[in-house]
């Protein structure tokens, strides 16, 4: 048998990116300049992939809780560069927040428990404006966050989303408020992100104005524009 050439020898193909959506919590990282974290987000996806496929998505929401945790841990240890994140701050507060299953109950838990005010005439131009594609097209303060309270500070804090838990900036919170997020300087654990990959898959979304015009009407007192 005839020993085969170099250039018959394929090179090792690349594990192929999960196609889980990650159009929704992965946009960040998929806009860096920087390829080789691109490439490294999607072999981390891959080598998870059998794991999630079969993963309950109850689970996969706890574990990516537990991996947020680590990254708080580390940046207080000083394993990881500070945050800059910081109550009473609210710059990021002004996205496109998708939630699932899970979140939506413990979000309705907590309007029954809390009676919060909302700006309802604020809320229906932002669940109008996700139905048709229109949200990025709203100004900074029509997509303020309609649970972001008059002192910045969140007000469903201990049942917030995990797109709101997952990004840790690093850079002058004042870019924040900026319209271009490729300015943003942040930390993305690819961990946390391959289990929401498969909490997200395997839960109908919804964005969190479209949740709480549809579900919460009742949890929630009412204030005019």
């Amino acid at each position: 048998m005839s020993k085969r050439s170099k250039a018959d020898r394929k090179a090792p193909s690349k594990p192929k990116p999960v196609d889980f959506n990650l159009t929704s919590h992965g946009v960040l990282i998929r806009i860096s300049s920087n390829p080789d974290r691109i490439d490294f987000f999607d072999q981390k996806l891959a080598s998870y992939e059998k794991q999630l496929r079969s993963m309950d998505a109850d689970y996969a929401y706890e574990v990516a809780l537990g991996k947020i945790q680590i990254v708080l841990n580390e940046v207080s240890l000083g394993a990881r560069p500070p945050i800059s994140c910081k109550a009473g701050c609210g710059a990021c507060c002004h996205q496109k927040v998708d939630l699932g299953t899970l979140e939506g109950d413990k979000i309705r838990q907590h309007l029954a428990e809390n009676r919060i005010e909302v700006d309802t005439g604020r809320l229906e131009k932002q669940a109008s404006a996700m139905k048709n594609g229109s949200f990025q097209k709203l100004s900074y303060e029509e997509r303020r966050c309609i649970f972001l309270g008059d002192d910045q500070n969140c007000r469903i804090y201990s049942a917030r989303p995990l797109m709101c838990r997952r990004h840790f900036v690093q850079n002058d919170p004042a870019i924040c408020r900026t319209e271009d997020v490729s300015k943003l300087v942040m930390d993305v654990n690819p961990d946390t992100d391959a289990y929401l990959s498969a909490y997200v898959t395997k839960n109908p979304t919804s964005s969190l104005p479209e949740f709480v015009q549809e579900n919460c009407s009742a949890l929630i007192t009412c204030k005019g524009s």
